[in-house]
């Protein structure tokens, strides 16, 4: 089996389902999905609340198992990897933007980014510093996260999963707390990410924000069109 830093970032899903029991018992989400995203390229899938796009992601991420199907990464079938191979495989190569910003509520916001720079043994507190400067936060570095809005954590979470130029990026509703000037910059970067050949897949509920992204997809009653 190849090594994380040896995996293609390309994402292909085949005929992916996953449900979830509830109290009115078995609600499936996601019901034969095929999805495939191929280096540098930007998708942005749109949908009603409780379609299961975030579940889309995680299992991209690997951070949750598809009940069916495939799900390959760079060729690579996930539900055979490993847990800590999955773990080392999403530090290195997977930059994940958090719909609940995720930050580590201990660690100033400059920490928080030097965290996955350190995970994988890079000290370059200059690339934090410009990507904060460039979300409009280059005065919030050593603040932490419990006194920041809502928008200003979001940009501190696009930030951390931008910060060690990951292959691929996972973006649930990056823009969703920001208003249209603050959320400028946010698409730009993960336009720029794809640019560079990093492959981007987006969940959200903006059409403007959608738009961007070269390729848009929509998820609804379990199905990918």
């Amino acid at each position: 089996m190849p090594q994380a830093d040896q995996i293609d970032p390309v994402v292909r899903l085949s005929d992916v389902s996953k449900a979830y029991r509830d109290a009115t018992g078995l609600r499936r989400v996601l019901d034969g999905v095929d999805l495939d995203v191929r280096a540098g390229e930007f998708v942005a899938i749109t949908g009603p609340s409780g379609s299961g796009k975030s579940t889309l992601l995680n299992i991209v991420a690997a951070i949750e198992a598809a009940d069916a199907g495939s799900v390959r990464v760079g060729g690579v079938e996930l539900s055979g990897v490993p847990e800590p191979a999955s773990t080392r495989f999403r530090r290195r190569h997977v930059g994940i933007v958090f719909q609940f910003f995720n930050l580590v509520p201990t660690l100033t916001v400059r920490e928080n980014l030097l965290l996955p720079l350190r995970l994988n043994g890079i000290a370059d507190a200059k690339r934090a510093d410009a990507l904060l400067e460039r979300l409009g936060l280059g005065d919030r570095g050593d603040s932490f996260p419990d006194v920041l809005s809502g928008g200003e954590q979001q940009r501190v979470g696009v930030a951390r999963a931008m910060v060690h130029a990951p292959a691929i990026v996972l973006a649930d509703e990056p823009s969703g707390n920001l208003d249209e000037a603050a959320g400028a910059p946010v698409l730009e970067l993960l336009r720029e990410a794809a640019s560079r050949g990093s492959t981007v897949i987006m969940v959200t509920h903006s059409v403007a924000a959608a738009d961007v992204a070269g390729r848009r997809l929509t998820l609804h009653h379990g199905r990918l069109d």
